[in-house]
């Protein structure tokens, strides 16, 4: 059957739900913490009105906030063990907000949030807020440990940690004792590496490393591929120049 034109009414009903939905975005984005989230919702609102005919963006933008937190809640209700919510945004483009967060740490068995976003302010803002509750903030990005314990993080969830299991304990052991010292030149000997684990897709870096250690953990599975030999030879010296290897 041949497609229905649409009214100049209809038309401009989806004109002005487009100007509205970006001015949303512009509003909710002032606080420049809250972009990506803007962004994302703004994506998501676009796209489902599309798969729907058009459909009500403004709403589905709105609707967007609440997800995660309806999400994390329901599974929280249907379980009694204990949950760490998991933001890392790089590789999902999907993010939990600071509010959202906040909200749902009121929740008994939501204990903890990594945060792999990279953003110390998303991080700070997951700490400010969620002071004097039974909660906790775990860094996931390991370059940010020392930082994060600085501004009041329990610890991390450290990926390094598999190839470097001493130095990043080391972060956090010395950060305790109070050597802060000591724990800041951990940290700065850990760093190279997490850097270093940007080459080729993730895990990669992170399984070569083990191999140079001489633990025989093998391949990643399909589709990630091995390090280029030029990419295994840089990995080598800044395992050897953390006297790894």
């Amino acid at each position: 059957m041949p497609e229905k034109k649409k009214t100049f009414m209809e038309v401009m009903g989806e004109v002005w739900n487009l100007i509205a939905v970006s001015v949303l975005w512009i509003v909710c984005s002032i606080p420049l913490i809250t972009i990506g989230t803007s962004t994302s919702a703004l994506y998501y609102a676009v796209v489902k009105s599309i798969r729907k005919g058009f459909g009500y963006p403004v709403r589905e933008f709105l609707s967007y906030f609440n997800e995660l937190y309806n999400y994390y809640k329901t599974i929280a209700e249907n379980t009694t063990l204990p949950i760490i919510m998991y933001n890392n945004k790089p590789k999902t483009n999907v993010t939990i907000t600071p509010a959202t967060v906040a909200k749902l740490a009121d929740i008994e068995n939501i204990v903890a949030v990594k945060d792999s976003t990279g953003d110390m302010t998303n991080a700070a803002e997951y700490i400010r807020l969620t002071r004097g509750k039974d909660f906790s903030v775990l860094m996931g990005r390991d370059t940010l440990i020392y930082a994060a314990l600085c501004y009041g993080a329990t610890g991390a969830i450290a990926s390094c940690a598999n190839v470097a299991p001493r130095i990043a304990a080391d972060i956090y052991d010395k950060y305790v004792a109070g050597d802060l010292e000591g724990a800041l030149e951990a940290q700065f000997t850990l760093a190279p590496f997490r850097i270093a684990c940007g080459m080729g897709t993730f895990p990669a870096a992170i399984k070569e490393g083990l191999v140079q250690e001489g633990i025989p953990v093998g391949k990643c599975l399909d589709p990630i591929g091995e390090l280029t030999p030029e990419e295994k030879e840089k990995l080598h010296k800044v395992l050897a120049d953390m006297n790894l290897v």
